[in-house]
């Protein structure tokens, strides 16, 4: 008897079988298919735009009234702890999945979809399916319609095929996955702190001005002498600065976008998705192009280490720093922002500056406002002014945060080979190619 058999999931182990979705869960609904009035309190109401890889960012949720929350709750609106959550509208369709696992009281629009399993199923195990290179193909080519605005309907969605695996394998799987996110969570925590540091830091010198003297004590607040600047008062010997005297621009790609390889071999072309929050490049999720296609422009659009990012449209002014070990070509609507060769110690520096509160204002003060978005435009970049104290004082700075934003790197390598090392499993895990024994 052979030890493998074909089936509609692949190859698969002889004692494993497959089934469907339906089959294995108690419930498979969705959100809210109204929408309820919003307040600035209330509770909290998420939508794929709150969707991040583990769980809900709920700085922006919209907030619905109470009555209203509890109607919701009532139609089954509400996830439950274990239940596994899945974008199926729009342009993350099929992209965003995991199990909830939060503990805020929550309601759904109907853009979510909620997978409550029996209790024969692992939701972990179930769900890193889903997100498999297998998982995903079968759903996005057979229960994904729509062009213009992908969606699921849920009814169809209900006969996606999945393995049916014995359950303390579905466990011993779906733990050696979790382990790795939880590494991966845990740097990425890290890095939230050791930017928050540097930020703290950077107002500190550049907005309250509380930099150490020349005797070691608060400027500010030790009587410093300040002037009047076209950016308020600034200490004596400072002056008012453009991001041109200290970086270069890199333009991006203005052509048709290359085809995409699609064995996930190649050279990346930065999307607007790559450029992520804080300051982190997200190559979760990239888009290789050919040798021949990067070629053509790569002298004129490939960033490396130590180069920052910055979006034009859509989500403006979001910002990324370029890792060590990372080249790129700019896709569109995004522009590298090169320091120039006097200037090049000064990464951390760059990074913390284009992140700062002043700098939104800056942005925000420099945007071209149009009829339907906003937007950065690349020629005034290099006028987005800051607070310059010369070079002396910049190369303190960039010493005083050096090392935590070299703390930062090495998580973001780190997440970058643990992420590799997961998405490299998930596939031999999930066709029983690497057997996990208890």
């Amino acid at each position: 008897m052979s030890e493998w058999q074909e089936t509609e999931i692949g190859r698969i182990p002889s004692d494993w079988d497959t089934t469907n979705l339906d089959s294995i869960s108690v419930k498979v609904t969705d959100g809210a298919h109204l929408s309820p009035k919003f307040f600035n309190d209330g509770r909290l109401m998420c939508s794929i735009k709150d969707m991040r890889y583990n769980g809900f960012d709920f700085s922006d949720c919209k907030r619905i009234s109470e009555d209203d929350f509890s109607f919701l709750k009532r139609q089954g609106c509400s996830p439950k702890k274990g239940d596994i959550l899945i974008s199926k509208d729009g342009e993350k369709c099929l992209n965003l999945i995991f199990v909830y696992s939060q503990n805020q009281e929550i309601v759904l629009l109907s853009s979510i979809a909620i997978v409550r399993l029996n209790e024969k199923n692992n939701p972990h195990f179930h769900r890193y399916y889903l997100l498999s290179p297998v998982g995903q193909s079968i759903m996005k080519k057979w229960f994904r319609s729509g062009s213009a605005i992908p969606r699921v309907v849920l009814k169809d969605f209900r006969n996606v095929p999945v393995p049916k695996v014995p359950f303390h394998e579905q466990i011993n799987i779906a733990n050696i996955l979790l382990c790795l996110d939880a590494k991966i969570d845990n740097l990425q925590k890290q890095n939230q702190t050791l930017e928050k540091i540097a930020q703290t830091l950077f107002k500190q010198w550049f907005v309250d001005f509380n930099f150490p003297d020349e005797n070691g004590n608060r400027y500010k607040d030790n009587g410093g002498e300040m002037v009047e600047s076209e950016l308020g008062e600034i200490p004596k010997g400072w002056r008012v600065g453009i991001l041109g005297e200290i970086a270069n621009i890199v333009d991006c790609l203005h052509s048709k976008k290359p085809e995409k390889i699609v064995d996930n071999t190649g050279n990346i072309l930065l999307q607007l998705n790559n450029i992520a929050d804080r300051g982190i490049l997200d190559l979760s999720e990239k888009y290789y192009i050919s040798d021949n296609d990067y070629s053509k422009w790569i002298s004129r659009i490939e960033i490396s280490e130590g180069d920052c990012v910055i979006t034009n449209v859509g989500r403006y002014g979001a910002v990324a720093q370029i890792p060590k070990g990372v080249k790129a070509a700019l896709g569109r609507n995004m522009t590298g922002i090169r320091l120039k060769q006097k200037f090049n110690h000064l990464s951390a520096f760059l990074k913390v500056l284009l992140l700062s509160k002043s700098m939104y204002f800056e942005i925000e003060r420099l945007k071209d406002s149009g009829t339907i978005l906003d937007a950065l435009n690349v020629k005034n970049i290099p006028k987005l002014r800051f607070k310059n104290p010369g070079e002396k004082n910049l190369c303190n700075f960039q010493l005083v945060i050096e090392a935590n934003m070299k703390k930062v790197e090495n998580n973001v390598f780190e997440i970058q080979t643990l992420t590799k090392t997961r998405d490299t499993l998930l596939p031999k895990l999930m066709s029983g190619q690497i057997k996990v024994r208890d």
